[in-house]
Parts: C-alpha cells; sequence; structure tokens
C-alpha cells in the first residue's frame, strides 16, 4: 500500500476553487450563448410568433414603409380657440403648435389645424394679467382636447392645451 502524504489546506482550497471557477466559466458562457441565440431566434418574425405569447396580444401592427405615420401627420382636424367673455383690457396671444408660434388671437374666435400628437400652448407673456380661453370643436374624432376645455394664461405663464388626441376610427381614413 501506498502511503500519501496529507494535503494542505491550501491545497485542497485550490483543488476546489478551480473546480468551481471552471463550473462557473461554463455556466456564465452557456449563459451568454443562451442569450445570443435566443436573441438572433426572436429576430425572425415567423419564429417570434411561435415562440412568444405576447407578440399575439400587442395592438394594431405598424407597417415597416411608415403608412400608418403618414395618414396620421396628413388628416387635420380644425380646433376653435375663443378669449372668455368679460375679461378685461385687450387680449394679444400667440397660438403655438408644438412651440411654434402660428396665429395671434385677438378679441374674436381663432380657428387652428392640429393633427394627431400635437401640443398646443396659449401665450400671453407679453401682457400683464390672467386670461381664459376656451377650446371648441365639433369633430367627435378628436377626443382631446374635449369642447368646453377653459385654459388660463398669465403674464410668465403659457396656457398649455392638452395633447391633440384623435380616435382611431378618423386615422383610418
Amino acid at each position: 500500500m501506498e502511503y500519501r502524504r496529507p494535503q494542505s489546506y491550501e491545497e485542497r482550497f485550490l483543488a476546489v476553487s478551480t473546480k468551481l471557477e471552471r463550473l462557473f466559466f461554463r455556466v456564465a458562457m452557456l449563459g451568454f450563448a443562451g442569450i445570443v441565440i435566443s436573441q438572433f431566434v426572436l429576430s425572425v418574425p415567423e419564429l417570434r410568433q411561435v415562440l412568444s405569447v405576447t407578440d399575439g396580444m400587442e395592438g394594431q401592427k405598424i407597417s415597416q414603409d411608415g403608412d400608418s405615420q403618414a395618414s396620421m401627420s396628413v388628416t387635420a382636424h380644425e380646433i376653435i380657440i375663443r378669449p372668455v367673455k368679460g375679461q378685461s383690457g385687450p387680449i394679444e396671444a400667440w397660438v403655438k403648435i408644438n412651440g411654434i408660434p402660428i396665429v395671434r388671437i385677438g378679441e374674436s374666435e381663432t380657428a387652428i389645424k392640429v393633427k394627431h400628437g400635437d401640443r398646443i400652448e396659449i401665450d400671453t407673456s407679453s401682457k400683464n394679467g390672467i386670461y381664459q380661453f376656451e377650446i371648441d370643436h365639433n369633430d367627435p374624432s378628436v377626443t382631446s382636447p374635449t369642447p368646453g376645455t377653459v385654459v388660463e394664461s398669465s403674464e410668465g405663464h403659457a396656457a398649455v392645451v392638452e395633447q391633440v388626441l384623435i380616435s382611431s376610427n378618423s386615422l383610418a381614413r
């Protein structure tokens, strides 16, 4: 019988830790390879439909050529902005759409053309006082802002109207 010298603690520790290092490295490499392969497989639309349950639960698909984006931006709808009656002094305000001044409002109402997603502001920063404006329209496809919405603007603060939202039924036209 052959006699073996007992291993020291350091030698046993190095033997075990080397085996664990190799195991952890292999597991990490397999995980990385699995992620890369799964992302590649999910990049193929036919395979993604089969493998991913949530793909079927998504909303309407947007075409790759941008047709639906073009139809959303082409359709313009009219919104009327009028100063609320009974305000003191002359009213001078700029209507801005997406930060760009479009039309100047005086004492009478002003009609503006808006598209889905536009942001409307009414700026009276050049005048002292508080001014109120009513938003109105007769278009049932415009879901926001709602007719009769009143916004307030004052010196240094523009009135921010809700983002323009058009119902999906009108986008298909």
